[in-house]
């Protein structure tokens, strides 16, 4: 599905790029860069599936948007795509509320299965006691 999907957008994306008169080649010094970037890849996406199991699904969320912020404050910073810009104290605060509410995701006791759901009987048990009491 994913390669369906590469193909869908990028073979148009490729042709416009063609029509507007951007180069497409590949060259064979830059190897160790696709080298990379595969490897990077790779990672990735083995973090992504493992991550959850280990600290949930909105704890990797959080972590990943978190990532995603502080990597775009250092490119603003640095000035990686346009004019260097200071970092502001409002992006301190929000990069610093989304780690705290990773950590307080991370350390909530309330949220471990076994706390959270019911076993089945206890929930058909509920039902007719509920339905008795409606029926009163």
């Amino acid at each position: 599905f994913c390669n369906l999907t590469v193909m869908t957008w990028g073979l148009p994306m490729c042709l416009v790029l063609v029509d507007l008169g951007v180069p497409l080649d590949f060259v064979m010094g830059d190897w160790w860069i696709w080298l990379f970037l595969g490897l990077q890849s790779a990672f990735y996406t083995y973090a992504l599936a493992e991550l959850p199991k280990v600290l949930g699904y909105s704890v990797s969320c959080i972590l990943v948007i978190t990532g995603k912020m502080c990597t775009a404050a250092f490119a603003d910073t640095i000035g990686l795509f346009a004019k260097p810009l200071a970092i502001s104290p409002w992006r301190y605060i929000s990069v610093a509320i989304i780690l705290l509410g990773a950590v307080s995701l991370t350390f909530n006791k309330a949220r471990s299965p076994g706390e959270v759901q019911r076993p089945r009987e206890d929930l058909s048990t509920s039902c007719e006691d509920l339905r008795a009491t409606l029926a009163d």
